[in-house]
């Protein structure tokens, strides 16, 4: 069974065990320690199934919008549409508050950039030199104010 959900300083193992066999990846700039860090800081929604996340999502809320920090799938469950479905019941979420959601991804990161256009972010700019290699990063922003939702 697969759920998705916000998790809480219970699901601190749940996450360590997640967050150290995802922050090895290539486009994974946090450490484990940062991971386990920002289920205080932040929010950070799990797609759990069987008992285990396999995908997770950190946001940051800022005034009454969103920005979303980081989007990751364990590198064994990859490319099985994980990240699409968490992406789309956290948006369900953040839906009913009349946001905006702002994200930055690198710029070759392409399989990331896709699960954005597929949800209809739009590219705001591009940000020069933002990560440590010299390479830049490309800011999306969703608007998700004025959504029409079912009665």
């Amino acid at each position: 069974m697969i759920s998705v959900r916000k998790l809480e300083a219970s699901d601190h193992q749940l996450l360590k065990t997640w967050a150290d066999t995802i922050t090895a990846t290539a486009f994974m700039n946090w450490t484990s320690e940062q991971v386990m860090q920002s289920l205080i800081d932040y929010e950070v929604w799990g797609l759990i199934q069987d008992g285990h996340c396999q995908a997770a999502l950190c946001v940051r809320p800022v005034d009454q919008d969103f920005e979303i920090l980081w989007v990751q799938t364990r590198p064994d469950f990859q490319k099985l549409g994980f990240a699409s479905q968490l992406m789309g019941a956290w948006l369900d979420f953040a839906s009913q508050h009349d946001c905006r959601v702002f994200l930055e991804v690198h710029e070759k990161n392409l399989e990331a950039q896709g699960l954005y256009h597929k949800f209809k972010f739009e590219k705001l700019g591009i940000r020069k030199n933002y990560y440590k290699d010299g390479s830049s990063a490309i800011s999306y922003q969703l608007d998700l104010t004025n959504v029409k939702r079912p009665s």
